[in-house]
């Protein structure tokens, strides 16, 4: 029972304290905690990685990205700060770098197992030590409130607003142009989640030609804000009405809990000049001309692949099947486990290729067969020399002049047997 009890206290104390890295007395330890285990999409989370030696630092830490998608990382200011603490009685100092991530979708997101490599002093050593582990495993929720979950896009800030110039209009003559900029402000999160604010519209009086859209981002004690500028000049084709359309974004507002719309007005243009000229209707005969035709071409191609594919496909069976069994298959299965350096595929390709060679002599194998045992005895013998590179490209090198030797054989073999021209 009071071993029970006892294993029952030290699980829960694990399960209540930071994730370490290396619990060995030491070595360098490495914690993640963060400041809340769940947040609301868009709005930040901070997480510190805290490494500690048991002496100093002798280069800085090497910190990886936290990013991956649908989570940014942000380092705030001062971001990495020294640190000491008491471990053991004994003083311990080392490094903390503190994150900022924003979730831009719900979900449970896991920090990625990314290494990390500590050089650090060792009292009594000229040289330091290098610790490698990987960051601890650590995660935290995303989660969107009741009342926005039917928002899309999905926007949660505490405040979001539009503004738009109209340069030009309401009334163009043909050639003007008019330039429309739409401005979105949002604060509180990043200006990432802003969506397209609206789509160029065309008609036969105007044409648009939208800029790239510019995105900006700023970050304080408060955390991120940015804005999204879209740009779009329309130019009069010809004389006629159109319509810029309005723009409204809906996003759940923070700071009072419920859902909000920022709108802008759209505008009326009226075109001077002369309408587009009227096209002449397409001509319903000729579209069932059109039709019939590409009917009867798609049936006759159908009855001839039909008729066809089956013959072509025995066709590349046999051929297929003509091809595994060839020695060029096999040469090329061989090449391919080398490549690997897998020893067992090497064996077993180098067996099936060498029987396309019945008639050669043993000894035209044997520096090939004597390199690859020496790959054997590299790995598994007493005194295995784990260097196994240069075996390697030995190996592929006898290879190569076995196949070369093997195949200008064959090949001289074959013209003994071809009988000399009757009439020379």
């Amino acid at each position: 029972m009071t071993r029970v009890l006892a294993f029952l206290l030290l699980f829960f104390g694990l399960m209540s304290s930071p994730t370490w890295a290396q619990n060995t007395p030491g070595d360098p330890q490495i914690t993640v905690t963060f400041d809340a285990q769940e947040t609301l999409v868009g709005q930040p989370i901070t997480v510190r990685v805290k490494i500690l030696v048991p002496t100093w630092l002798t280069t800085p830490v090497s910190f990886s990205s936290l990013e991956q998608p649908s989570l940014l990382a942000r380092l705030p200011s001062r971001a990495t700060t020294p640190i000491s603490e008491r471990i053991n009685g004994e003083t311990w100092s080392g490094v903390s770098r503190r994150y900022m991530l924003y979730p831009l979708a719900s979900g449970t997101f896991e920090l990625p197992a990314s290494d990390i490599v500590v050089s650090y002093a060792q009292p009594g050593q000229s040289d330091p030590i290098l610790f490698k582990t990987t960051l601890p495993k650590a995660s935290f929720k995303a989660t969107v409130p009741e009342e926005a979950r039917l928002l899309s896009p999905l926007i949660i800030a505490r405040d979001f607003a539009l503004e738009q110039v109209i340069e030009g209009g309401p009334t163009l003559a043909i050639g003007d142009a008019i330039t429309r900029t739409v401005t979105a402000k949002i604060d509180g999160t990043t200006s990432i989640l802003i969506p397209q604010l609206f789509e160029p519209i065309e008609t036969e009086a105007l044409r648009g030609y939208p800029k790239d859209p510019v995105v900006t981002e700023s970050e304080d004690r408060d955390g991120l804000s940015g804005t999204r500028v879209e740009t779009i000049t329309y130019v009069a084709l010809a004389g006629g009405d159109a319509s810029l359309p309005g723009v409204s974004v809906d996003w759940y507002n923070l700071d009072s809990g419920k859902v909000e719309t920022a709108e802008l007005p759209g505008q009326d243009i009226t075109v001077t000049g002369a309408p587009p000229p009227k096209q002449d209707p397409i001509d319903a005969e000729q579209i069932g001309i059109w039709l019939g035709s590409a009917l009867i071409v798609l049936t006759l191609l159908s009855l001839i692949w039909k008729n066809l594919w089956p013959r072509l496909k025995a066709m590349l069976a046999i051929w297929m099947a003509k091809w595994r069994a060839s020695e060029p298959a096999a040469h090329r299965a061989l090449k391919h486990a080398l490549k690997t350096r897998d020893l067992s595929q090497v064996l077993a390709a180098y067996n099936d290729w060498k029987t396309f060679y019945p008639t050669a002599k043993p000894s035209e194998f044997e520096g090939l067969e004597t390199a690859l045992s020496s790959i054997g005895a590299a790995r598994y013998s007493p005194q295995a020399d784990q260097n196994t590179g240069m075996i390697w490209q030995q190996i592929g090198a006898h290879y190569k002049l076995t196949r070369s030797r093997l195949i200008l054989a064959q090949k001289q073999q074959q013209n003994r047997h071809i009988l000399p021209p009757l009439n020379p």
